[in-house]
């Protein structure tokens, strides 16, 4: 789930901390349009539907469902960082071990 999310808003171009919540993925025809400040990013919606509709069980915790970070590293390397501890710390989503609730980097 973290990495389809990261995926989603890759293009965004942010260097900042931002949120991600339910109700910022807005469908539009067969695409989820997410929209950070007044930059957008579009995703074929079959890609993260499955996502969404588990993580709609759980709209009460919407305002801490992902954290994402995009930092720029050395040697153009790029770093995005997740967080979805606020999920694991009140439900038990299948194969969302608590665990592994932590920031975790990916590098592109």
């Amino acid at each position: 789930l973290g990495i389809k999310l990261i995926l989603c808003c890759k293009n965004l171009r942010c260097n900042e901390m931002f949120s991600l919540k339910y109700d910022d993925f807005v469908l539009e025809g067969n695409e989820y349009v997410i929209t950070f400040g007044n930059k957008k990013s579009k995703i074929k919606a079959s890609f993260i539907e499955k996502e969404l509709q588990i993580l709609s069980s759980y709209k009460d915790l919407k305002d801490g469902y992902v954290f994402v970070s995009r930092n720029k590293n050395l040697l153009d390397s790029v770093t995005f960082n997740y967080n979805v501890t606020e999920i694991g710390k009140n439900v038990n989503i299948e194969n969302l071990c608590p665990i592994d609730l932590k920031r975790v980097p990916f590098f592109i």
